[in-house]
């Protein structure tokens, strides 16, 4: 929302909160957080000085924990000044974790985005020589820098991305009332696809596949929701078919638990950062998806979802028709996410994995810190 923070950092700052002294440092005209000292001070994120400044006004002993996006830092991703900053915070003998959302953009043709992605090795080159610890939200990238940089290794620590959804209680008769408020009955068969319709998530596919179900199975329903663009397709006047916009945390979990396929297909394949996903799981919606170059080899071995090569259209219409047939495939695939979710990818997962990098960089032989500044 205008003026909130990122979802991902309020989830982290609360839970990380529950233990000990949580700073966010932030730009100017986010809001405030309960339990977390949000401050909003930062005009420009490169104003080496100014950064610098800002950084001296916090716990001298708290750990340092940047969320890492270089589109966030600024304009094309491109913010010299960051790597600097961190450079000198590392000199002043201050702990530093950086989590890694994006890593750097792919290299092109085009002068503007190679001049761009150029830049992005760059920053990561200086970023990763002055950092304690990356902890890196896709298992392919640690795969990836273990092969071309075994020094680096040590370094290398797996954060997913949990959902950012609130859980939810339901009714054993939700999956009736929940179609019932679109004038659907309950034997309707229902794809729902969850997110930002942008580059690198095949909304197309999500369309075929829901053309391919409902010339082989019949009348099925597809509700879209998350922030989207204006041009969604004519089949808005559809009757099996719904744009539900924005939905508050609570609504978004109730559509997942009362859906019968999430369809999430992805250019670069699935990933542990894909919170869209990690939704998905952890409700219990069972997931047909795309396996890429940014899948690692925990998902692409996965018995918790459906997935398909991301160049594979045939293969991905066919796995989502399929699912939508076989109730018992789907309730074990719901059942299987669950259990992976809270075993693997959960906020108490991620956050004890976070404590544990903290606290062995912290401590010194001494009691570890209860403090940590989440910058971003």
């Amino acid at each position: 929302m205008p003026g909130g923070l990122a979802d991902h950092t309020v989830f982290l700052a609360r839970h990380l909160a529950a233990s000990r002294e949580v700073h966010v440092l932030t730009s100017i005209g986010a809001e405030q957080e309960s339990g977390v000292h949000v401050s909003s001070t930062i005009g420009s994120w490169s104003d080496t000085s100014g950064l610098l400044r800002q950084f001296d006004l916090l716990p001298r002993k708290a750990a340092i924990v940047w969320q890492y996006v270089p589109h966030m830092y600024g304009r094309g991703g491109i913010n010299p000044g960051l790597p600097a900053v961190m450079g000198a915070l590392r000199a002043a003998g201050r702990h530093q974790i950086v989590i890694i959302h994006e890593m750097m953009a792919p290299l092109s043709w085009r002068p503007r985005f190679l001049w761009c992605a150029w830049n992005h090795r760059l920053q990561w080159r200086r970023i990763r020589a002055v950092a304690d610890r990356l902890a890196l939200s896709t298992e392919r990238w640690i795969e990836q820098c273990s092969a071309r940089e075994p020094a680096l290794a040590p370094k290398l620590s797996l954060l997913p991305s949990p959902s950012n959804i609130s859980s939810v209680t339901v009714s054993e008769h939700h999956r009736k009332d929940w179609r019932r408020q679109f004038g659907w009955t309950s034997e309707m068969r229902v794809i729902a696809y969850f997110g930002s319709v942008a580059a690198g998530k095949k909304i197309e596919w999500v369309y075929r596949a829901w053309e391919a179900a409902e010339s082989e199975l019949g009348p099925t329903a597809l509700v879209i929701a998350g922030r989207q663009r204006e041009h969604i397709r004519p089949e808005s006047i559809h009757r099996h078919y719904r744009v539900l916009g924005h939905l508050p945390s609570v609504e978004l979990g109730e559509l997942l638990r009362a859906v019968d396929v999430l369809a999430l297909p992805f250019m670069d394949g699935v990933s542990e950062r894909r919170s869209s996903f990690m939704a998905g799981l952890e409700a219990g919606a069972p997931v047909a998806t795309t396996l890429g170059f940014s899948t690692g080899k925990t998902l692409r071995g996965a018995d918790y979802l459906a997935a398909v090569a991301e160049n594979d259209l045939k293969g991905y219409c066919d796995v989502v028709v399929r699912l939508l047939g076989d109730e018992s495939r789907r309730r074990d695939l719901s059942a299987r996410g669950q259990a992976a979710y809270q075993e693997r990818y959960s906020w108490e997962i991620v956050i004890h994995r976070l404590e544990g990098l903290i606290d062995g960089l912290t401590s010194g032989g001494v009691r570890p810190s209860k403090s940590v500044t989440v910058s971003r």
